[in-house]
């Protein structure tokens, strides 16, 4: 790390790197006049700050109307189906109102139900 020529070496690339040539000042006026700077409102900021707001809410609400279409709808248990209840027997309500029963319940059932 004591060699002369690396420091050397490292100096200049420091200087070239870091020290400024002597036409940097009229190089950085003359891009500065080329390009005026963007004016914007508050308006304008606040849209562009809006925008992945908006975005994910309206994906949000996209998933959640998805999930809602994919979703298998319960029938409603309205006055007249309570009172049915009540007066069908439990045999009757199983082979009625059961959306899939266990086939050898419903077997004896027939059985038992056709015998009467």
């Amino acid at each position: 790390m004591n060699d002369p020529e690396l420091i050397r070496l490292f100096e200049d690339e420091r200087q070239r790197l870091f020290t400024p040539r002597a036409d940097f000042c009229r190089r950085v006026m003359l891009r500065l006049d080329e390009k005026p700077l963007p004016q914007t409102t508050i308006w304008e900021t606040a849209l562009d700050s809006m925008r992945p707001i908006t975005a994910a809410a309206l994906i949000l609400i996209a998933a959640l109307l998805g999930l809602q279409v994919f979703q298998i709808p319960e029938p409603n248990r309205g006055p007249i189906q309570v009172a049915l209840d009540l007066e069908i027997p439990d045999i009757e309500q199983m082979l009625y109102l059961e959306a899939n029963p266990p086939e050898s319940v419903v077997l004896e059932e027939l059985i038992v139900v056709g015998m009467e």
